[in-house]
């Protein structure tokens, strides 16, 4: 059976997971990782046997390439998508897909089928489950979601001041509001309130509220107050439906549910010995499409659907600026 050959742009963290996916897919063999400091593709390039290069252009133009992942910082998104596509390969981007709607847009109606989007919540074991329930669960009428955790990009002020302001609603949001979307559908309308409420300050804590066509009611809250990593839960689920509740506990820590006239709760734990961590969640996304490209199928996650997500978190964005300059009034 063909290999697809495999190359990766981008080697800090989330380039790092994208390699080991291609190095351990059954049917997909890592050929080359570049990264502007050429000491980090050099040591990842060393772990897998791959080549290493500085620039992706040379790596575009050296090897062919059959898929390319696309791991740099969101400004770069789109040029290095665009590069990936010219090159004849099909594209894994990171989230969020540009930094506005309008290179998304033109990202996703050049691309088509050729670019997958990595929102590996999809792909966490806990929300797996979710998914299953809610398709047998009848009317849902609430969703409730909340993710605290100080990402290491915002521990210091000295890297906070090089993130744009929103970047809590575009990064950590994001996540959020696809998986929203993914277990109960497309939000009608939304508001939302965001800390603290100078006009231009780093954005730190964010709540809205949506409504979804179904019906449906939901919020979320994301907060950079959580902790850096550790045991403590950074993120919680609940769905309310017709007649259970359900809660996923951290990703993939616990998945419960019970009736409302239930005296037990039941509870689904991953083994001990099943890997189901946030790592696995990536590997298990970039083998998604990986498969999906190997069948001729669409992405999982495809360039409109993460158009869509980066427009909802958009009208987050000026649901809180309309707020706060009300505010300020």
């Amino acid at each position: 059976m063909r290999e697809l050959r495999a190359g990766v742009i981008g080697c800090g963290w989330a380039g790092q997971y994208h390699a080991q996916a291609y190095a351990e897919h059954p049917r997909a063999r890592l050929a080359a990782v570049c990264d502007v400091r050429p000491e980090r593709a050099e040591t990842l390039a060393a772990r897998y046997g791959c080549r290493a290069y500085a620039a992706a252009e040379t790596m575009l133009a050296q090897e062919s390439l059959d898929l390319v992942s696309v791991a740099t910082t969101t400004e770069t998104h789109a040029e290095m998508v665009e590069r990936g596509l010219h090159a004849g390969a099909a594209v894994f981007c990171e989230k969020p897909l540009a930094q506005d709607v309008r290179a998304a847009e033109a990202m996703a109606r050049a691309a088509g089928a050729r670019l997958g989007v990595n929102y590996n919540r999809r792909y966490a074991a806990g929300y797996a489950r979710a998914k299953a329930w809610v398709a047998e669960a009848g009317r849902i009428h609430y969703v409730t979601a909340t993710l605290a955790q100080n990402v290491p990009l915002a521990r210091t002020e000295a890297l906070r001041a090089n993130l744009p302001r929103d970047f809590l609603i575009f990064d950590a949001a994001s996540h959020l509001v696809d998986l929203f979307r993914f277990l109960v559908g497309e939000p009608e309308t939304l508001c939302a309130q965001a800390s603290p409420p100078a006009p231009g300050a780093f954005l730190t804590d964010l709540s809205v509220s949506l409504r979804f066509a179904s019906g449906c009611v939901g919020s979320l809250v994301c907060s950079f107050a959580g902790p850096e990593w550790g045991q403590l839960p950074i993120e919680r689920l609940e769905i309310g439906g017709a007649s259970e509740r359900l809660v996923v506990d951290n990703l993939t820590q616990a998945v419960s549910w019970c009736g409302y006239q239930d005296d037990v709760m039941r509870t689904w734990q991953p083994s001990i010995f099943e890997p189901t961590g946030y790592g696995q969640s990536m590997l298990a996304s970039v083998h998604g499409w990986i498969d999906a490209c190997l069948a001729g199928q669409p992405p999982p996650v495809s360039g409109d659907d993460a158009l869509r997500t980066l427009q909802l978190c958009s009208q987050i964005a000026a649901s809180v600026a309309a707020e706060t300059a009300q505010g300020a009034g």
